[in-house]
């Protein structure tokens, strides 16, 4: 092996091996960056120290130069996938680092991922605080994780269908649906329990919006629950202070396009900067 390669596979190795720890240990954006300068300086000076010959025949200059940006790459790819592992978050996204809406443009997009946006409440060198959502245009469907929006004449409406198997429940956060002895049980946030029987409707208003629930048997022992809820006015409004904030916190509705956020509140980390935006994993 030629010096050469050898210094190759040293900084690529300990790169590799950095960017690992690095989103083993969540370090942000200026940690993980320092971290990897340290690195790549510390692969140079022992090459230049165990190596015979390389100081003469690499040069010293090189020996900190060269590979310097295949050894970046290495170690960011491993830094983010690493954070995305141990965060349970999305694969790899870019938003840009202003408050209100903004565009969550995939890299490396998740099928398990159904968001396009943010709304960034507030922003610091290594964090974006901020509420997840999608959006879509008018005639479509935008979904959030444990619901669907649609957007009618009479305004939004939002709508979840879950199968729950006898003796078994269901919980998605807002709501948790139990089968048992042919009787449904939901138990909604902000809500007395509701019970139907299987093929039958059941309804109660979630504070000024109406909720209907209903049950429809899919074989032996399995039965869906449908939940719809609304409509909602088609307008541009926070419920985070409203019962109705168990399910969503805030929709926005535009001209050509409309969006709805889920109820929590998430910190994103952001590591590298990539033209007007940078990419962020989920902290």
């Amino acid at each position: 092996m030629t010096l050469k390669d050898s210094l190759f596979w040293l900084k690529l190795s300990l790169a590799s091996l950095t960017g690992i720890i690095s989103g083993l240990i969540g370090l942000s954006a200026t940690e993980g960056l320092t971290l990897f300068f340290f690195t790549d300086i510390a692969a140079g000076t022992a090459f230049l120290t165990w190596k015979k010959g390389a100081v003469s025949e690499v040069g010293v200059y090189k020996a900190y130069r060269e590979f310097f940006m295949t050894s970046f790459l290495a170690y960011f790819l491993l830094w983010t996938l690493t954070l995305n592992l141990t965060a349970g978050g999305l694969a790899l996204y870019l938003a840009a680092p202003a408050a209100g809406v903004q565009e969550l443009r995939p890299v490396i997009p998740s099928e398990n991922f159904p968001y396009n946006v943010l709304w960034i409440l507030n922003t610091t060198d290594e964090t974006y605080t901020a509420l997840i959502g999608s959006c879509a245009p008018r005639s479509d469907m935008a979904r959030l994780r444990n619901l669907a929006a649609s957007l009618g004449g009479e305004g939004l409406t939002l709508r979840t269908t879950v199968t729950v198997l006898q003796g078994s429940s269901v919980g998605l956060g807002w709501v948790n649906v139990t089968y048992q002895n042919e009787t449904v049980a939901l138990d909604v946030i902000g809500l007395d329990r509701l019970t139907l029987g299987v093929g039958e409707e059941a309804s109660a208003d979630l504070g000024e919006y109406p909720l209907v629930a209903e049950s429809l048997s899919v074989g032996l022992g399995r039965v869906n629950v449908t939940i719809t809820v609304g409509p909602i006015p088609a307008e541009t409004a926070d419920f985070s202070a409203e019962k109705l904030g168990a399910l969503i916190s805030r929709v926005l509705v535009e001209e050509n396009r409309y969006c709805v956020f889920e109820p929590e509140t998430r910190t994103f980390k952001r590591t590298l900067r990539i033209g007007d935006a940078y990419v962020v994993v989920r902290g």
